[in-house]
């Protein structure tokens, strides 16, 4: 954790940050095409995600039908690219941002640093049943939908996390410009 301090240097950081967001930025566009696909049948990709239950992945499965269905798959795919530059994007401002701290709120941005890692990592192991549901839409097994709920959860919680931590930072940065002068004694 004491590594992250210094380790990477922040000009290298600062353009893995730029460069992750700008490719997360023109992947989520074309993942957004293929969820509006998904929706004008009647669900996006996030209801997939978080079905919780087979019979509800069955439900939306089939509302889908064969074109929603190759949306979803193709979302999915793109997916594992989007990945990697989400989680660069996030743990890098928060990196960014856990540098310009002291003490306490360092420390916590140190640690939360590997939250988007891990996100992503629960990413991954969504897609994997993601995509088993979509392969075998007919026959998959129940479990691949809690599994891919309970993945896709802690992905969004650990990422939450890191938003709420941006905020808190924020506001401790407006609050600390808002305090009235004191007078020089």
């Amino acid at each position: 954790m004491e590594r992250l301090r210094t380790s990477p240097a922040s000009r290298p950081l600062l353009v893995i940050f730029l460069v992750a967001t700008a490719a997360a930025l023109l992947l989520m566009a074309r993942l957004r095409v293929y969820d509006a696909q998904m929706l004008a049948l009647g669900h996006g990709i996030v209801a997939f995600e978080l079905t919780y239950g087979a019979q509800t992945a069955a439900d939306i499965l089939a509302a889908w039908g064969p074109d929603g269905q190759a949306a979803a798959q193709s979302s999915t795919r793109l997916d594992f690219a989007f990945i990697p530059a989400y989680a660069l994007a996030f743990a890098g401002l928060t990196l960014l941002l856990a540098r310009r701290q002291r003490e306490g709120w360092q420390t916590l941005g140190l640690w939360l640093t590997g939250a988007p890692l891990l996100a992503g990592a629960l990413d991954v192991v969504e897609n994997l049943f993601l995509l088993g549901m979509l392969n075998r839409p007919a026959d998959f097994p129940a479990l691949y939908a809690l599994m891919a709920s309970v993945a896709a959860t802690a992905k969004f919680g650990l990422l939450v996390v890191c938003l709420v931590y941006w905020l808190a930072l924020a506001l401790r940065s407006v609050a600390g410009r808002l305090r009235p002068l004191q007078p020089q004694r």
